[in-house]
């Protein structure tokens, strides 16, 4: 059987076919007569030319044997499984509670024991034995510390290292600390930007971290401010939030100053802040002007530089947020986008959270608060400023859930219902200032209608791509989008050199252009040659492709074993259903 087992691999494997019974001597053969039967004819009709046709097939009973020797490991060890069951968990930790007991306990000592009359060695032997050893179950935390985090980058924690690891880890960048040159520049900038009152500011504020963060990062901008300041209003510097704005981007790092785009959105930015803060003393809240903006940019671009490091602090400064309330609202259609945008002392959300919803039906009807309506008061009350991140990838339908929700914990001080906060100025609860970033040539909502689609669009054939009319939540979401005063654009990016022809690439790929010849010409240039047959590309050989390349295989290997869970049992039930799908088919070509 083995030998036979053997050589059915070997045939498989030498005619480059997946072991299957269809593809055996005896299956062929009668499947060809059967071909034959039905066209009347004596030979089959002449096929493409079959590089295989002359290698010989694996026969059934090959086929058998190769099964059966697969099988035997299971079948063995369901037997061994049978004789020797498993011990029960109560009795697995019944042992390992015995063991701790003896090895923890006083017992008899070498050489005739302890003397019953000296007490002073026996109870300080009884005080070493009764101290409980913390090591012996160490507690697994949910997260890593700096220095289990070094131990995992070092493969530290693997006890037997292959080749390859052994290899990687010679490597100059990795015998060297990596963490020590970001540990001194991050100290070197804290020490740089640390007011010289710090303590005094820290005790003014003693249970809000995030708020000394805050003013922190400010006065490094601002030293102008004064130190025991922590709003707008106990400061008599600036007369306007533009002008304070303006000081701040005036005052930018080099690396960090704005180029013409972003100077023009500030400046408007700038003006909003100022009519939303004078009327916000003046006018009741139903009389009060809204303001929505759009700014658009694609990757790099500099749109999170100037929503993080301007207008975050920007407006906590003018509004304080607390604990309960918060004065400024981001938010993000996935978990992951609001992780991207979130600092230290501002944290996104999702829209569903934001909105204290579920996965449920999010239509109108399906939608009042209920038992959150104090929750979304709460949230939703305090709100100055709205920031909504990837607004290319939100729904319609979530677009209109947040504009829904938003009202109901804002409807009894700002005097809106259900009735109206589909009118002009009336969106989001009267939220003054609504800020939308995002590029709509990325990825669109999955599986939903956009803010942007086409409702009336047709496929080629003339016919409607959206069968039924979509709601009045996806009606009013796009009507109120499309309503917005105020478009940004940054054109650019700032994630490469100035004049790489990577910029003009993907700036053609993202558009849907095709390239023109100088582009692709300069693509083939980075394209990776043999100089001649057995010579690789002396391009390979640099510190920075060796170094590069060596990194990336290293995070793509930490990343497939983080996702090796998770993945793991989506792969399996796939893996089912395909052999399952795979099984009916051949039931339907056998019959």
């Amino acid at each position: 059987m083995e030998k036979e087992a053997q050589l059915a691999r070997h045939r498989f494997a030498e005619r480059y076919e997946y072991p299957s019974l269809w593809e055996t001597q005896e299956m062929i053969t009668e499947l060809e007569n059967r071909y034959l039967r039905y066209l009347d004819a004596e030979t089959l009709p002449p096929t493409e030319q079959d590089f295989d046709l002359g290698k010989p097939r694996c026969t059934v009973s090959m086929y058998s044997s190769l099964l059966a020797q697969q099988r035997i490991a299971n079948l063995e060890g369901l037997a061994r499984a049978r004789q020797h069951k498993p011990k029960r968990r109560r009795d697995e930790d019944a042992r390992l509670h015995e063991e701790y007991v003896k090895m923890h306990t006083l017992g008899e000592a070498d050489g005739g024991g302890v003397d019953g009359d000296n007490d002073e060695n026996l109870e300080a032997l009884v005080e070493e034995t009764s101290v409980v050893k913390k090591e012996v179950f160490p507690p697994i935390g949910l997260r890593l510390t700096a220095e289990e985090q070094k131990q995992l980058l070092r493969f530290d924690l693997q006890g037997r290292k292959n080749d390859y690891v052994k290899t990687f880890l010679r490597e100059t960048w990795m015998k060297e600390d990596v963490f020590e040159d970001l540990r001194q520049d991050l100290y070197c900038s804290i020490r740089e930007t640390k007011p010289e009152d710090e303590d005094e500011n820290v005790e003014a504020h003693p249970d809000d971290p995030d708020e000394v963060v805050r003013l922190s990062a400010l006065r490094a901008l601002l030293p102008l401010l004064p130190r025991d300041c922590a709003r707008f209003t106990d400061q008599n510097v600036y007369a306007t939030p533009s002008a304070m704005l303006s000081d701040m981007v005036a005052k930018l790092p080099t690396a960090g100053r704005l180029n013409e785009d972003q100077t023009l959105f500030m400046l408007r930015f700038g003006d909003v802040l100022d009519t939303v803060w004078k009327e916000e003393q003046e006018l009741p809240p139903e009389e009060r002007s809204v303001y929505h903006m759009l700014l658009l940019g694609q990757g790099g671009s500099g749109k999170t530089h100037v929503v993080q490091n301007l207008i975050f602090p920007v407006v906590q400064f003018i509004w304080p947020s607390s604990k309960e309330e918060e004065s400024l609202m981001v938010v993000a259609a996935k978990n992951s986008q609001a992780k991207n945008i979130s600092t230290e002392g501002v944290r996104a959300k999702t829209l569903h959270r934001a909105g204290c919803m579920r996965i449920q039906s999010l239509k109108n009807q399906d939608m009042a608060p209920g038992k959150k309506e104090k929750a979304l008061e709460k949230t939703w009350k305090n709100v100055r400023v709205l920031i909504i991140e990837e607004i290319s990838m939100v729904s319609a339908l979530l677009y209109n859930m947040l504009d829904f929700r938003a009202m109901c914990g804002r409807r009894l001080p700002f005097k809106v219902d259900r009735d109206t906060y589909m009118k002009v100025g009336c969106a989001f609860g009267r939220v003054p200032i609504v800020i939308h970033l995002g590029d709509f040539f990325q990825l669109r909502p999955t599986g939903q209608i956009s803010l942007i689609e086409d409702l009336n669009r047709r496929d080629e054939e003339g016919q409607y791509v959206h069968k039924e009319v979509p709601g009045i939540e996806v009606q009013h979401a796009q009507k109120l989008f499309s309503e917005i005063p105020d478009v940004y654009e940054l054109r650019g990016t700032m994630r490469f050199k100035p004049q790489d022809p990577l910029i003009e690439i993907l700036q053609c790929m993202r558009l849907g252009h095709t390239l023109p010849d100088r582009l692709w010409a300069q693509f083939q240039e980075r394209v990776v040659r043999d100089e001649a047959p057995g010579i690789a590309d002396a391009r390979l050989d640099s510190e920075n492709f060796q170094s590069g390349y060596c990194m990336s295989i290293y995070w793509a290997s930490l990343i497939r074993m983080m996702y090796r869970r998770s993945v793991a049992p989506s792969y399996r039930r796939a893996d089912a259903i395909r052999h399952w799908s795979f099984c009916k088919l051949l039931i339907l070509v056998w019959a």
